[in-house]
Formats: C-alpha cells, sequence, structure tokens
C-alpha cells in the first residue's frame, strides 16, 4: 500500500483527454488529483463535459485508507444520490500500466443491487486513464465511460505568470502612504538582502512593492510607460472611500462590457485603473485554473 501511496502522489496534477460515456457522447475530461495530509489522501477532481458544454459529470471524491486500512475511494458525484465507498478490489497491474487501481460497490453477482466499479490505470508514457462500470437492480453490468488523459504541464521555459509589480519613487515614503493609507493596500516596511527599505505586500498571488530609487541604480522612475489595474469588488463603495478622502477621480464609474472601471493618479503620477470584473471574467479565470493554469499547481507539478 505505501508503494501505491507514493505512485499516486508522483501522478498528482491536472490531466486532459477525450472521452466517451454511456450514451456513446463524447466528452473533455478534466481530471485533477492533489495530496491531502503530505499524502496520507487525495483530492480527486473530475468532470465530463459535452462538446456543447453540457455538463455530463462531475466529480469531488476523496481517496484515501478507511479505518479498516482499505484503500477507499470516496465517491461523491453529481449522478449519484449520495456519497458512495468504493473499496479497491485489486490492484492488479494492466499491461503498459505501472499501477492499477479498482475500486468497487456492492457485488457485480448482486444482481438485485447497483453495483459498480471505477478504475483508475496509470500508464507507464505517464498518461491516466479512469473509467466506470455500473449496472443498474437487475440489469447489465458493463463499462460505462472512459477517458485516458494526459497531463497538463507548462514548459518550464514559458512565461505564464507574473510574479511581482514594482514601482520605483523618489519618495517610496509618500507615496506607500497614499496606497496604503487611501487606496488601502496592505503595504508594510520591508528589508532583506542589500537593499535599501522599502514597502511590500501580496495581491492575490502577486507581490506589490514601492521601492526608492537606490535599489534599481541605473533604472530611472520614469512615470506612465507602465498602467497599472487594480481589482476591486465594489467599485461604487471604492470610489466612494477615496472621494472623500479628496482623491480626484479620473472620470466616472464606465462599464466596459468586461469590467466597472474608473482610473485615478497617485502622487508620483502614475495611472492606476480599478476595476470591477464581470462574472464572465471570473468563469473565464475558474476555467484556466481548472485546466491547471494555477502558479501553486504547476509549482507542485514541475516539482513531480
Amino acid at each position: 500500500m505505501k508503494q501505491t501511496l507514493q505512485i499516486l502522489n508522483s501522478i498528482c496534477g491536472t490531466y486532459q483527454g477525450e472521452g466517451t460515456n454511456h450514451e456513446d457522447q463524447v466528452f473533455n475530461a478534466i481530471f485533477k488529483l492533489k495530496p491531502l495530509f503530505n499524502g496520507k489522501g487525495f483530492s480527486l477532481q473530475f468532470t465530463a463535459t459535452g462538446k456543447d458544454g453540457t455538463v455530463f459529470h462531475k466529480e469531488e471524491s476523496t481517496l484515501a485508507l478507511a479505518l479498516n486500512e482499505k484503500l477507499t475511494l470516496w465517491n461523491f458525484n453529481t449522478n449519484s444520490p449520495a456519497l458512495i465507498a468504493h473499496e479497491l478490489k485489486t490492484s492488479a497491474i494492466r499491461p503498459d500500466c505501472k499501477a492499477s487501481l479498482l475500486f468497487g460497490f456492492n457485488e457485480i453477482s448482486d444482481v438485485k443491487s447497483f453495483r459498480e466499479e471505477v478504475a483508475l490505470d496509470i500508464w507507464n508514457n505517464g498518461e491516466v486513464s479512469y473509467t466506470y462500470s455500473w449496472a443498474m437492480p437487475g440489469g447489465e453490468f458493463k463499462e460505462r465511460s472512459s477517458v485516458r488523459m494526459k497531463i497538463i504541464k507548462m514548459p518550464k521555459d514559458k512565461v505564464e505568470f507574473l510574479s511581482a509589480n514594482i514601482i520605483v519613487s523618489k519618495n517610496p515614503k509618500q507615496l506607500s502612504a497614499f496606497y496604503r493609507d487611501i487606496l488601502g493596500l496592505p503595504l508594510t516596511e520591508e528589508k532583506h538582502g542589500d537593499t535599501t527599505p522599502h514597502y511590500g505586500c501580496e495581491l492575490g498571488d502577486l507581490h506589490f512593492a514601492i521601492h526608492p530609487i537606490e535599489n534599481f541604480k541605473g533604472t530611472g522612475d520614469n512615470v506612465g510607460s507602465i498602467k497599472l489595474a487594480f481589482t476591486v469588488f465594489n467599485i461604487t463603495e471604492f470610489t466612494k472611500r477615496v472621494e472623500a478622502a479628496g482623491v480626484h477621480l479620473a472620470h466616472p464609474i464606465k462599464d466596459t462590457g468586461f469590467a466597472k472601471m474608473t482610473a485615478l493618479t497617485d502622487p508620483d503620477g502614475n495611472y492606476l485603473e480599478f476595476t470591477e470584473l464581470s462574472d464572465k471574467w471570473y468563469a473565464h479565470i475558474k476555467k484556466r485554473r481548472a485546466l491547471g493554469y494555477d502558479v501553486l499547481e504547476q509549482w507542485e507539478t514541475n516539482k513531480n
């Protein structure tokens, strides 16, 4: 069992492929395996989406040892009325695989009951398969859906994420006070290495900082060549707060379709936009994350 857990740890990541369900409908599959509690268990997410966007199957399951020390797939999905525990029935390795796990609920021979098997195959080339076989009471037990998938792994030389946004200022203390006290950014004084004290904070996954010119000698402090845009969740309340503090907005709130936005100029003359993004844009971000475009997930995947 220890070896099985080690193999599962080694394949954690996001996989994508095309499969077919029990009605011969083709679907796009996203399979995501994440370690829980240092690899003692795993979060398993699986979604099968048809060509027209119909979600045929959405699953949020847990894979871990039960109290009886049997590896169990605690299966929770949109096609089942409740959480179903599928115990490991066999780990006999299929040809061309380095691991094969077959989980089952009820005995196949029990024709008076619903019975189901879920197979997870880990192939020697790094691909994974996820297969459902089942039968309703009195029905024929057979394979109902299957998909073979490849891991979504970004090339290590590809630029995909922004790690930091740094403003260089002649008066970083005054500028950071504006960003902290007026705009509401949680800036604190920082000093690391041989840098002059500066001000920084985390905005989502991004590090934002205001540095004195001394920390970037030779780069200057030109204003206006790069624009910054910040996310807020209520643009109306935000503009009320900054205007009450005496800040003049560059323009009233305008709706561009993908966001409601306004803008202002900071004490150094930098032009800043503030956006309340639309639901459509957040759905776009959610879809990208489901495909593995998540900085922490890619960090973990590339470590493996």
